[in-house]
């Protein structure tokens, strides 16, 4: 697993080896870049974390960032041509991976 540091106490851990065997996941990929992280694709499940304690520890989510991250995901779940063109953006980039 690999984390991706969305700040502000947001952390989405992906598949290590996600771009050589995993599914591309546009839903993710779409909320890191909307979070500031360039845009590139995420593959496979991925598990949102309330950033680190000092020690580096995974912290959980608050209850309002699950709620808003269940809200977004679903409304660009719901969004299919959006998904669509998030995927065919990714091809080129994922095609030099597999």
């Amino acid at each position: 697993m690999d984390v991706v540091a969305l700040g502000s106490g947001l952390d989405m851990w992906v598949h290590g080896e996600g771009l050589y065997a995993c599914a591309l996941n546009p839903v993710a990929s779409v909320l890191a870049a909307a979070l500031g992280r360039a845009r590139q694709p995420y593959c496979g499940t991925v598990v949102f974390t309330g950033g680190a304690d000092a020690a580096g520890a995974a912290l959980g989510l608050t209850e309002r960032a699950a709620g808003e991250l269940v809200r977004v995901a679903g409304r660009l779940r719901a969004d299919r041509a959006g998904l669509e063109e998030v995927r065919a953006a990714a091809e080129p980039f994922l095609a030099a991976y597999r």
